[in-house]
């Protein structure tokens, strides 16, 4: 190693037990070559590569590879200055190109756990680590998810416990635009590596019900608790997360009218030729309605932008009751332009997790196609979750689903069409 260099890379051996004695081992590749467990590994196969080198004139390491990409002494010098190195990698069958640049470990330490005294340093070098400056499609990102806090709130001599999934409590300006009706975002999720948010969670009050002298209770039965509460209850309304790129909402729960036209509802969100092709007529004409209730019933996923509007928090609430919102946004042409409209139904959508940590997506068809003895929303072998699929329709909206009265036109029964008296 020249002087002039600010590194050193290290490459720590196999230990000779591990290719000594009589069992044969089957070739292994590291790095671009390819070996055989024999004594001839000694100093050419690597189980450890550390790169140590000097930052504002402290000592400091990192490893000497990212996965299974070895740094080459070029990327390892660019790396020690400061900058940013690009390569391809591979995982699987896919080949992807990779920028980062080196970010240092932060260690957190409990101070009543730790004796030392003065003359003691605590850390005699520090740890950095590469970190992608843009993932890579199939590298996830780890999440930093954070705990709940709870919150207590006075109004008008009346106690409310809150509790917030969060990376901070809400502000006094946030909360005040709680207890006056609004939404407010808090941070529930951020990428452990940048820190930028990566789920937000959406909170709403609901005032309560002067009907019954405060907040109240409701059972399926029709009875209630009526609270000495008058300042009413909050509630978890949806998650907003980054997804593909995008926004994506999921509601708890969303407004549906009553009386919808299922068969309309399934014209709108399948190829009704497909069903009937899976199953016989008499099925979907008997078990259509169940199986629409069924998705209905589940939590609400759409996008939260359209035509690069990003809905805020106010138009998500409305959304969810089922009304309609009113925006500006430039279309393709750069025109601004001013729509109103409601979400729709568009289809289902069921994740299913495996154990290898992968997630399965069966779209509205799978779901159909495997549910032998009907419609409905079949079970898994593995943890799952079914979500209603819905998008953002100008001039819509689940009102439009709803039979609408015919009106019965009086015909004259003169043949010259006068009204008879």
């Amino acid at each position: 190693m020249e002087n002039n260099t600010n590194f050193e890379i290290k490459k720590d051996v196999l230990y000779e037990d591990l290719y000594q004695g009589e069992k044969e081992y089957p070739p292994f590749s590291n790095g671009e070559d390819s070996y055989l467990y024999s004594s001839e590994l000694e100093g050419k196969v690597f189980k450890d590569i550390t790169v140590t080198f000097k930052k504002d004139g402290a000592d400091a390491r990192f490893k000497g590879f990212w996965h299974g990409h070895i740094f080459t002494e070029d990327e390892v010098s660019v790396l020690c200055s400061g900058g940013s190195v690009t390569f391809d990698s591979v995982e699987g069958d896919m080949v992807y190109t990779v920028t980062g640049s080196l970010k240092e470990v932060v260690t957190e330490v409990d101070p009543f756990n730790v004796s030392f005294t003065s003359s003691f340093k605590l850390y005699d070098i520090k740890d950095y680590e590469f970190v992608p400056e843009a993932f890579p499609k199939k590298y996830v990102p780890l999440l930093t998810e954070y705990d709940k806090k709870k919150l207590y709130v006075y109004h008008e001599g009346d106690l409310l416990e809150m509790e917030f999934i969060c990376k901070e409590l809400p502000d006094a300006a946030h909360l005040k635009r709680l207890l006056d009706g609004g939404i407010i975002e808090v941070v529930g999720k951020a990428f452990t590596e940048t820190g930028a948010p990566a789920v937000y969670y959406g909170y709403e009050l609901r005032k309560a019900s002067t009907k019954y002298g405060g907040y109240v209770i409701h059972y399926n039965d029709g009875s209630f608790i009526p609270l000495k509460n008058s300042l009413g209850a909050y509630r978890l309304l949806y998650k907003r997360s980054r997804k593909d790129s995008g926004l994506n909402i999921t509601l708890n729960d969303c407004f549906f009218p009553k009386n919808l036209d299922y068969k309309k509802i399934a014209e709108r969100a399948y190829d009704m030729n497909y069903l009937y092709d899976m199953k016989d007529s008499e099925t979907i004409d008997n078990e259509l309605g169940g199986f629409i209730r069924e998705i209905t019933a589940c939590p609400v996923n759409f996008s939260g932008v359209w035509n690069g509007h990003i809905f805020t928090p106010e138009e998500i609430g409305a959304l969810s009751r089922g009304e309609s919102v009113e925006f500006e946004y430039f279309d393709s042409t750069g025109e601004l332009c001013r729509v109103k409209g409601g979400i729709e139904i568009c289809g289902a959508h069921c994740d299913v997790y495996k154990e290898d940590g992968s997630i399965v997506v069966l779209d509205k068809y799978d779901m159909v196609k495997n549910s032998k003895n009907g419609l409905h929303l079949t079970e898994f072998e593995f943890y799952h979750e079914y979500f209603c699929d819905m998008e953002f329709v100008p001039d819509g909206g689940m009102t439009n689903y709803i039979p609408q009265a015919e009106e019965e036109e009086f015909e004259s029964y003169d043949p010259d069409g006068n009204v008879p008296y």
